[in-house]
This record gives structure tokens, C-alpha cells and sequence, in this order.
């Protein structure tokens, strides 16, 4: 149907990104292909993605017509425009997009941080 996805976001009070990400974890929980679970590469979009939908969701009341992204290399204009910043991100980990993040070690420590 075409309007699946409201049904999702008016009546269950569900994102489409927060369904993606609990079919994903699903997926690893279930032990479907672990290796590709447990890749640095799809940690790194796991994490993207987690990150993106909370910003998301977070400035999506800014009144603003379309949805107001992350952007790592932006956040300080970002952050004074619509005065928010950011709390609770791991010490030892620069405050950068999770592509640049290269080791696994640091990825899953973000990873349990926005979980």
C-alpha cells in the first residue's frame, strides 16, 4: 500500500529508520551472515544510520520544511543556528561521522552509546 509508512508513524509512533534498525539487529541476533553483522563497514552504517534518525528526530519540532541532517563537517554552524549541541559521546572518540571511525573497537563503543 502507499501509505504503509504512515501507519507506521501515525499510529505506532514508529520511523521508518527505527523499523530498519530493529529488522537489521533482528538479522544479528538471529545469527544471519554474523561476519557481515560484525563488519567495521556495517557497524560504521548501523551507526550512521542510528545517528541520523535520533538527529532526526530530535530537531524535527525546529519548525523547519524539510528534515534538518547530521553533518559532522557542519555541526558548529548547525549547533549555533539552532542552538543544540551534543551530549554523551564516548570519550577517546573524535566527535566525527562513523566513517571515519576505523577501528572496531571504537565503532561498537559508539554503537552501545546511541543504543
Amino acid at each position: 500500500m502507499d501509505n504503509i509508512m504512515d501507519f507506521w508513524e501515525d499510529q505506532m509512533s514508529l520511523s521508518p529508520d527505527y523499523i530498519i534498525k530493529q529488522l537489521e539487529l533482528w538479522a544479528c541476533n538471529e545469527e544471519k551472515n554474523i561476519d557481515a553483522c560484525n563488519s567495521l563497514e556495517n557497524m560504521q552504517k548501523q551507526v550512521k544510520r542510528g545517528l541520523n534518525s535520533g538527529f532526526s528526530t530530535i530537531t524535527k519540532y525546529l519548525c523547519q520544511e524539510k528534515p534538518i541532517h547530521l553533518q559532522f563537517a557542519n555541526f558548529e554552524q548547525i549547533k549555533y543556528k539552532f542552538g543544540i549541541d551534543y551530549e554523551g559521546w564516548p570519550d577517546g572518540i573524535p566527535f566525527s561521522g562513523p566513517y571515519k571511525i576505523q577501528t572496531i573497537d571504537e565503532i561498537c563503543h559508539l554503537q552501545d552509546m546511541w543504543m
